[in-house]
């Protein structure tokens, strides 16, 4: 049984997207006061970290690793407020992806300031900030994960309600710091 569980960001919780994606529609059938329950919860969201990193250095993000960000500790020091996500780097943890033909950093069709990140970047990146692995999410698996970069970074999808065809798993870190994949 863990001691303790930290829910982080994702890029669904900006207002933005969630409007977009049907979170206000659900808000607004749910409550009668609902735009301020929406407000309520997405000023909650702006609250939620953006990262956060393990005890045995395992770094856990949704999206993927900033092209400038150099030292993880600055995370710390990112805009907190409803409208964060226009900063580059909190874009860039919530919406980049990893791609194995990606040497460093490469535009995404996923929007403006939105990139893919290669082997050189990420490996450039754990030495640099001493992690050891980095778990984050964002995509769907077939299997419901996926690893990269000689299994240095594992992907990992949890959404029961996106697809039938597309398998749900969590990840569990032992007290070993060894990480299990378990299927939901």
């Amino acid at each position: 049984m863990p001691n303790k569980i930290f829910l982080l960001r994702g890029n669904h919780e900006d207002p933005v997207i969630n409007r977009q994606y049907g979170f206000y529609d659900e808000v607004r059938l749910k409550f009668s006061n609902y735009r301020q329950v929406y407000r309520a919860y997405n000023r909650i969201f702006s609250k939620l970290p953006l990262a956060a990193i393990t005890w045995n250095r395992i770094f856990c993000i949704h999206g993927g690793i900033p092209q400038d960000l150099e030292d993880i500790n600055s995370i710390n020091n990112l805009p907190t407020e409803e409208q964060q996500i226009e900063n580059p780097i909190t874009k860039q943890l919530l919406w980049n992806d990893p791609h194995k033909r990606v040497k460093e950093f490469k535009w995404s069709n996923r929007g403006p300031g939105v990139k893919r990140f290669g082997e050189e970047a990420f490996f450039n990146f754990i030495e640099n900030n001493k992690i050891n692995y980095i778990i984050r999410s964002h995509e769907k698996q077939k299997n419901g994960y996926k690893k990269y970069f000689d299994d240095k970074l594992i992907s990992i999808f949890s959404s029961r309600s996106y697809s039938k065809r597309v398998s749900t798993v969590v990840g569990v870190i032992n007290k070993k710091g060894k990480i299990k994949i378990l299927g939901i």
